[in-house]
């Protein structure tokens, strides 16, 4: 689901998608090693997975990398449809 999810964002003009899963979770796992293809099939389509342990951590670096990837690939889509 999450996989399709993330293509149905895609289809509907978003930016990019994160991926929210527990710690050790197997679907995040199992998503996490099928994006990379996803990913190159949708010309570049920013894909992030996020893991949480219940820990207080600081994602904010994670989320400013991923938000000027999602960006860059809406310029690069925009510039694709004006050519």
């Amino acid at each position: 689901m999450s996989v399709g999810k993330a293509i149905w964002y895609h289809d509907k003009g978003a930016a990019g998608v994160i991926d929210i899963s527990p710690f050790t979770c197997m679907n995040g796992i199992i998503t996490e090693a099928i994006y990379p293809h996803v990913i190159r099939d949708l010309d570049g389509f920013p894909i992030r997975v996020f893991y949480f342990d219940g820990i207080q951590s600081s994602v904010g670096s994670d989320v400013e990398i991923f938000m000027e990837l999602a960006k860059n690939y809406m310029h690069k889509k925009q510039r694709a449809v004006y050519k």
